[in-house]
């Protein structure tokens, strides 16, 4: 198990590397004329906290005035920020199942806890500096779980209240989707019997927090709920967004991955995390939760004309804490399997473990071939070549995009390139 997350580790830095898309695209036009304003106004809190697309991106937009005044407007800093989120938010996972894992089990808990969180479309993520963002809201997310609660008996400090908030706000200014949070956290404290003060405050600090991170922004559009077929077309999307990453590798067959999940997680979470349970299923339920909650975010705030069956692949990493709060619900079962039948389980285990590298080999390949693509498509449009399919993946205004794309070829600022394939033709697009 230690040779096999040795070997997973190794073949995730590499997907990463090469993977990785240094030249600006999409979003990131608007993030750098946000930063051009900076430099003329002097506005910091203005560039960090304004919102984009609703969401205040404080941490993305905090790497990239770093990664341009610091490192050389390279996307050097933004590749190694994102990595460490990920590697931290992998690192603290395995540690609670760790936790959760009998002993004889919990070099196998960590293993595939670290290798769920570091699947290839979470490395993509960490590759490509327009979805730092998740992985910002992610590993704040975590933590923020984590830090509610306490290993051991007895009140909980203020001290650990606080840096609980601390952590939930800090996800919201990763991306919004850190806002699913207080519910969870609400649940958790609830069915813990947390404390009627606790309880309360969190209650009052998640709705005066929300209102604040709302305000001064447009109402959100009507979301899949509207229209005569709302309801099917919510229900498909939110069960397609459950099944990220299988659901754009299975078209039509995602949403039965998606179903399977969400009955596994509603099965659980009426019995679990209540408070009598140990600690690991305090954190499992809040953590499946939140994915949950992102679901819904997603069916909100998903646009009436968007096929379900289409959700974005970069969705995939507010899933991670559902797939290992599963696990670790799982970690009692195989327990008490490996008591009966060690060798079958030992086995299985191995097996698995296999099958992960085989999954991460074949999916990183497909990830490299995506964002060849991107990237042969990002060195065309700085060619001066025009087509309709930019619109989708470089930028809706073309125009704009290349006067912004010119300013930064005159500022010498995101010119580099480590990847440029020779062929393209046929890889698939993320």
């Amino acid at each position: 198990m230690a040779l096999a997350l040795g070997v997973y580790v190794l073949l995730s830095a590499y997907i990463v590397w090469r993977s990785a898309i240094l030249q600006p695209y999409s979003d990131m036009f608007d993030w750098l004329l946000r930063y051009y304003r900076l430099e003329v106004d002097g506005d910091l809190v203005g560039y960090l906290l304004a919102p984009h697309n609703f969401h205040r991106l404080v941490w993305t937009l905090g790497v990239l005035a770093l990664d341009i005044r610091w490192f050389g407007a390279e996307s050097y800093f933004f590749l190694a920020s994102s990595s460490a989120c990920l590697a931290a938010t992998a690192a603290l996972l395995a540690r609670e199942a760790v936790r959760a894992a009998a002993p004889g089990l919990r070099l196998v808990a960590g293993a595939f806890a670290a290798m769920l969180t570091l699947i290839s479309i979470n490395l993509l993520a960490a590759g490509l500096p327009i979805h730092a963002t998740y992985l910002h809201a992610l590993l704040f997310a975590v933590l923020a779980v984590v830090v509610a609660e306490p290993t051991g008996d007895g009140p909980v400090p203020v001290g650990r209240r606080l840096a609980t908030l601390a952590c939930v706000a800090a996800a919201c200014f990763g991306n919004a989707v850190g806002l699913a949070l207080w519910p969870a956290l609400l649940w958790g404290a609830l069915r813990a019997g947390a404390g009627r003060r606790w309880t309360l405050g969190l209650a009052m600090a998640g709705a005066l927090f929300i209102w604040l991170y709302a305000l001064g922004q447009p109402s959100p559009g009507g979301g899949t709920l509207a229209g005569a077929q709302g309801w099917r077309t919510t229900a498909l999307l939110v069960l397609n967004f459950l099944g990220q990453p299988w659901s754009r590798a299975l078209p039509g067959l995602g949403w039965v991955v998606g179903l399977v999940l969400l009955a596994l997680a509603l099965a659980a979470l009426p019995f679990k995390g209540g408070k009598d349970a140990p600690r690991p299923e305090r954190v499992a339920t809040q953590l499946i939760l939140f994915s949950l909650g992102a679901a819904a975010m997603a069916a909100v705030g998903r646009s009436p004309s968007d096929q379900p069956w289409m959700v974005s692949v970069r969705y995939a990493t507010l899933l991670t804490p559902l797939h290992l709060g599963l696990l670790i619900l799982a970690c009692p079962y195989l327990a008490r399997l490996r008591d009966r039948r060690a060798g079958l389980v030992d086995t299985a285990a191995a097996v698995v473990a296999i099958l992960m590298i085989v999954h991460q080999s074949a999916s990183g390949l497909l990830v490299i071939r995506a964002a060849d693509v991107d990237r042969a498509m990002i060195a065309d449009f700085r060619a001066g070549h025009r087509d309709e399919a930019m619109r989708a993946t470089i930028y809706p205004d073309l125009d704009h995009a290349a006067a912004v794309s010119a300013r930064l070829r005159r500022d010498g600022r995101y010119q580099g390139e480590w990847h440029l394939p020779a062929d393209p033709a046929g890889a698939p697009r993320l």
